[in-house]
C-alpha cells in the first residue's frame, strides 16, 4: 500500500513538471511571440510610412513636371510669337538694309555684308608647304583669302594669294585707299582679260589688307572673275564692294 502512494506521488511530480515545462515554454514562446510581433508592428509602420512619402513625393513630382511641361508649352507658343512678329519686322526691312557678318578669331578679322551676297563657306587647308584660308560668297561673284609667308602650292598664283606684301601677286591701278579700325585696305582695278601671269581682269577690283596674326599676315578680296575658279558673271558695284570693306576690323 505504502508502495502505491509512493508511486502515485512519483508520477504526480513527473506530471506536474511536465505541466510546468510546458507552461514555461508557452510563456516563453508568448513573450517571444509578443516581441517578434512589435517587431513586426514596427516594421508595418515603417513601410507605410515610407510608402506615404514615396507617394507624396510621386505626387509632388508629378506636379512639378506638369508645372515644367505648361511652362515649355508657354515657352513655344512665345517662341513661335516672337518668330511670326519677327519675321513680320524682319519683312519690312527692305533686302538691301539686311546684313549678316562674318567674323574670324584665327585670321583675326570681321566684317558685315548684306544678306543677299548668300552664305560664305570658309576654310583653311594646307599648300604643297605652309596655309591657305579661302571664303566665297554663295550668291555673288566675290571671295576673299590668304596665304602663309611659307605658303608653295603646283599652280599660278590667285589674286587671292596674298601673305602681305604681294609677292606673289602682279602690280594692279590703285583706286582707293580706305580707312578701317585696326588698319588700312588698298582698293585695286583689274587690266586686260584673265589668264595666267594677270589674275585681276578689265572691270573687276581687289582689296588688299595687311593683317596682324601669328599666321597669316595678308587678306585679299577679289569682287569679280577669278583665276583658277570657275567664273562667275553675278559681280557685285564697286559701290557695294567698298561698303563691305569699310566695316573690316582688323584685330
Amino acid at each position: 500500500m505504502r508502495e502505491f502512494f509512493t508511486s502515485g506521488s512519483r508520477k504526480t511530480k513527473i506530471v506536474a513538471g511536465l505541466i510546468i515545462v510546458f507552461l514555461a515554454i508557452c510563456i516563453v514562446s508568448y513573450f517571444n511571440l509578443k516581441k517578434e510581433n512589435n517587431v513586426l508592428t514596427q516594421q508595418l509602420d515603417y513601410f507605410s510610412k515610407e510608402n506615404t512619402r514615396k507617394s507624396d513625393l510621386y505626387s509632388e513630382g508629378r506636379q512639378q513636371r506638369n508645372q515644367l511641361e505648361d511652362n515649355l508649352n508657354k515657352c513655344n507658343i512665345n517662341l513661335e510669337t516672337y518668330k511670326k512678329e519677327n519675321k513680320i519686322l524682319y519683312d519690312l526691312v527692305p533686302e538691301d538694309k539686311r546684313f549678316y557678318t562674318f567674323s574670324n578669331d584665327e585670321i583675326g578679322i570681321s566684317f558685315t555684308y548684306p544678306i543677299w551676297f548668300g552664305e560664305i563657306r570658309f576654310g583653311i587647308r594646307d599648300g604643297e608647304k605652309g596655309k591657305k584660308f579661302t571664303g566665297t560668297f554663295s550668291n555673288v561673284a566675290l571671295e576673299f583669302g590668304g596665304v602663309t609667308v611659307d605658303f608653295e602650292e603646283g599652280r599660278d598664283s590667285w589674286f587671292t594669294d596674298y601673305e602681305g606684301t604681294g609677292k606673289f601677286l602682279p602690280e594692279y591701278p590703285v583706286v582707293k585707299v580706305l580707312d578701317v579700325e585696326g588698319g588700312q585696305v588698298t582698293i585695286e582695278k583689274g587690266q586686260g582679260d584673265l589668264m595666267p601671269g594677270n589674275i585681276l581682269a578689265e572691270g573687276d577690283y581687289g582689296a588688299l589688307v595687311k593683317l596682324n596674326g601669328k599666321m597669316f599676315k595678308g587678306l585679299s578680296f577679289l569682287s569679280g572673275e577669278t583665276y583658277g575658279h570657275e567664273n562667275d558673271d553675278n559681280k557685285i558695284t564697286l559701290k557695294d564692294f567698298e561698303n563691305m570693306l569699310k566695316t573690316l576690323i582688323i584685330k
